[in-house]
């Protein structure tokens, strides 16, 4: 049986006609025959269970033809006997137990209750009165929103709406929108400001759920393809266990998934005695874990610890909220304690009826137009920028003052009014890389004993103690960021464990998230003076087209010393949230949070687990860019083994000079006196993966584009590439892919086999400038005047002459993944979507 996701050629195509005929015209058609999705045959399966009909319906539902293949021994009648009543059994308890509140039983008149006592505690937060509350919002000046160019993908899906207005005969939607949450927490606190009629204040916080920003509950749901083939291989081995899989266990599910027997997934793995509401299994998981899983499992894995384990972020940053182009950015602290039994917040149904119900009375619109226009980030944005410039907010700061930042506070950063926005050469010095372990911890110490926590998020101070004390014990810190690891492939480890969503993504989903992951970092440290430039790999992509590099799994970034150590003071447990109006429909589409590495203080590589001192995880997919820094650190030649990487920063032949030099230890003695003087002048920096660098390499940063974003690169670019990559710079040809001079893009060679022979050898007179697949066109039609922009900048070089406005920066290049069913959901053409990328 073929696994599912793996067929990637025209999945979108086969995507995009099977939304279509969800579109409300022609919902009636919904196919529930053999072979359509699982999650459009659940209510189907579940209807013909309640019905009796069991039997031969049932089972066209869950085979067809190739089904069949796998039953074609004598025991099929037996194993389809099985495998129907296990399915039936989990869909029912499932639906169940995550089922939303549909009927007034005495158990869902407790929950109704529940949730409105939390509305009412909410308000009275923030009022004397809670009946006052709401009429002082009736009464409150009446903002006019601003137009805004809005085309059908502007409309934010709301969920309940048919069950809110069931006299208006809507279509109840069930298409996770990410927007919803970006666009909810701007109501929220339009709500509150306007409300109490004063200043944002310092202290103001709010509760939070991760089911409001990520789709948990579909991640929770049992991969039904993986089970029917698991339980056809191994149902006549396991066959008194099969019970349990009704109520899966930590053995249950190791059992299925491929970890059985790991010490360290059973670790991390807790049996449960009662059931949680809304939590379908019988186990939770405590925190990562190193053991390989099949890869639904793996989702499973990292759904139940986002559902009763993940903390809340520290505080949400709307970035890009304040302002006509986005010159401010508002910091919002998290109280986890609003909270504390973890239900949803913004996504609750009576919360959204209430903020429909405001929304419609401060807008001075009728219900009717609100059903029919909706929600967009857009006119969400601008009404909260007006609404700070009325009202204001308590502490406002600006972006080159780190040091009055308190965490514990809601402020306002607003960039220097000197700047103009605009990204010029900049200067880098050895101030920005020192590094003292021993003045950092006495500092620490310090700020500790005068009551203090060093304005560090408490996770993270505790962290950087636990983390002390083990490697005090050990001799090594223990490993804090984990990946996704996955049986039989390699491509889990790009994905953030917590939140990955599956690693069978098409080249274009990937290369969107990337393109959302790298532009919204570049805002965010160019908002906060952040010193950070695009490394590695992504600086060979950069090099070539100012894209990244179409096979690459993340992005790395280099910062520095002191922009690290301000990430973990200011900014660690992060949610940062894009609101930039250059996205357009795709503003706001997901969130990004800021993890860093309580082991970043030390600047040594110890046994390799913690070379990454952070990441930026996109938390719709767990795709993430990595974040290391760069530093001076004294004792950084006693404590590092002498490696190749240091003796090419002396010597750029050194691969040749070590073979033929004709007195290799007076060479050798020579090298390690320059890297001696290099140290002693404050010019030797680096990683904690060795990777080494000079101040003076750095000292210049030229302003360029990334991904269409504004950013920071070395002069000495070319210089740093050939010392990481020797050949990297003349070789236009890559794994299953060669480099288009004219196309100015990296070409896949299934997608342009003129351009290859046989062998994969480019032909000398290769045809570059024709390929005529659609994938190539649309590509080369989307990025063809940046490109060109891109490689006349670098030709031209004169970097001084540069200032570059927000207004340069291109709209985005990739549609994300969910942008393809919501237009198939609305009947959108698939060409009318992209051209709005044109």
């Amino acid at each position: 049986m073929q696994t599912k996701g793996r067929d990637l050629n025209g999945q979108r195509s086969r995507r995009y006609d099977r939304f279509k005929n969800l579109h409300p015209k022609t919902k009636q058609n919904r196919d529930y025959s053999a072979g359509s999705d699982i999650f459009l045959t659940h209510d189907a399966l579940l209807r013909s269970y309640k019905d009796g009909n069991n039997n031969a319906n049932l089972r066209d539902l869950l085979y067809d033809d190739e089904h069949d293949d796998d039953f074609d021994r004598p025991e099929e009648s037996v194993y389809k006997e099985i495998l129907e009543n296990f399915i039936i059994k989990v869909k029912l308890q499932s639906s169940k137990q995550i089922r939303r509140i549909g009927s007034f039983s005495t158990i869902n008149l407790i929950v109704m209750a529940t949730v409105i006592l939390l509305i009412c505690s909410v308000s009275l937060l923030y009022n004397k009165s809670s009946f006052s509350f709401f009429r002082e919002i009736t009464n409150a000046t009446t903002f006019i929103d601003q137009p805004v160019d809005q085309s059908p993908l502007h409309k934010i899906i709301v969920p309940y709406l048919n069950q809110l207005f069931p006299d208006k005969v809507l279509e109840d939607e069930d298409l996770f929108d990410p927007r919803l949450a970006p666009a909810l927490l701007l109501l929220y606190l339009q709500f509150h400001i306007i409300g109490t009629k004063k200043q944002l204040e310092q202290s103001f916080s709010i509760p939070f759920s991760w089911e409001d920003w990520v789709d948990i509950d579909a991640k929770l749901q049992y991969d039904d393809d993986y089970l029917i083939e698991w339980l056809a291989l191994h149902s006549n081995d396991f066959w008194n266990q099969l019970d349990d899989f009704n109520n899966l266990s930590c053995e249950t599910f190791a059992l299925l998934y491929g970890c059985e027997n790991n010490r360290n997934f059973m670790s991390k793995c807790s049996d449960l005695d009662d059931n949680i509401p809304g939590y379908p299994y019988k186990f939770e998981v405590t925190g990562p874990t190193n053991a390989k899983m099949k890869e639904p499992g793996r989702i499973l894995y990292g759904a139940m610890y986002l559902k009763s384990k993940m903390p809340p972020p520290q505080q949400i940053y709307l970035l890009d909220v304040c302002g006509e182009n986005g010159e401010g950015s508002l910091m919002i602290k998290v109280d986890p304690d609003k909270n504390a039994k973890r239900t949803q917040v913004l996504r609750n149904k009576e919360i959204i009826m209430q903020l429909i119900d405001w929304e419609v009375t401060y807008t001075k619109k009728n219900m009717g137009s609100f059903l029919d226009k909706g929600w967009n980030i857009e006119t969400l944005r601008k009404r909260m920028s007006s609404v700070l410039t009325k009202f204001g907010v308590e502490k406002i700061i600006s972006n080159k003052r780190h040091k009055d930042i308190d965490r514990k506070q809601t402020f306002l950063t607003l960039r220097e009014s000197t700047d103009h926005g605009v990204v010029e050469v900049s200067s880098w010095d050895f101030d920005d890389f020192r590094w003292d372990e021993e003045q950092f911890w006495n500092d620490l110490i310090i700020s500790s004993f005068n009551g203090e926590e060093g304005n560090y998020d408490g996770r993270l101070y505790t962290r950087l103690e636990e983390s002390e004390n083990f490697r005090i014990r050990k001799g090594f810190h223990p490993k804090y960021l984990y990946e996704a690891d996955i049986y039989g492939i390699t491509e889990g480890s790009h994905y953030d464990w917590r939140f990955f969503s599956g690693s069978f993504m098409t080249s274009d989903h990937r290369q969107s998230v990337i393109h959302k992951l790298s532009r919204t970092w570049l805002r965010f440290c160019f908002e906060n003076n952040l010193k950070t430039f695009i490394a590695y790999g992504s600086m060979l992509g950069w090099i070539r087209n100012g894209l990244t590099l179409p096979w690459d799994g993340d992005i790395d970034v280099i910062v520095t010393m002191e922009t690290l150590n301000l990430l973990a003071r200011n900014f660690n447990q992060t949610l940062i949230v894009d609101y930039s109006s250059k996205d357009g429909f795709q503003s706001a589409a997901t969130g990004f949070l800021v993890d860093i590495n309580p082991a970043y203080y030390s600047r040594v590589k110890g046994d390799g687990n913690n070379v990454i001192d952070g990441r930026l995880i996109d938390i719709s997919t767990g795709l993430y860019l990595d974040i290391t820094a760069l530093a001076w650190t004294k004792d950084y030649l006693r404590e590092v083994q002498m490696h190749d990487k240091l003796k090419r920063l002396v010597d750029k032949d050194y691969e040749v000079n070590r073979i033929f030099a004709l007195e290799g230890e007076i060479y050798g003695q020579t090298l390690m006196e320059q890297l001696a003087k290099l140290q002693e002048d404050h010019e030797l920096i680096h990683c904690k993966n060795d990777n080494v660098y000079t101040v003076s390499e750095l000292s210049v940063m030229i302003p360029s584009y990334f991904e269409g974003a504004r950013a920071f690169f070395p002069q000495e670019y070319e210089k740093i590439i050939w010392r990481l990559y020797p050949k990297a710079l003349t070789r236009i040809t890559e794994p299953d892919h060669v480099f288009d001079g004219v196309y100015r893009l990296w070409l896949n060679i299934h997608d342009c086999p003129a351009m290859v022979n046989e062998f994969g050898t480019v032909y000398v007179n290769a045809p570059f400038g024709t390929c005529n697949n659609s994938r190539v066109i649309h590509e080369y039609n989307l990025t063809q005047d940046y490109t060109a922009r891109h490689l006349s900048m670098l030709e031209e070089g004169d970097w001084e002459s540069y200032k570059l406005e927000e207004s340069t920066e291109s709209k985005p290049f990739r549609i994300d993944e969910f942008f393809f069913l919501y237009a198939a959901r609305i009947g959108l053409p698939e060409d009318e979507l992209v051209s709005s990328c044109l």
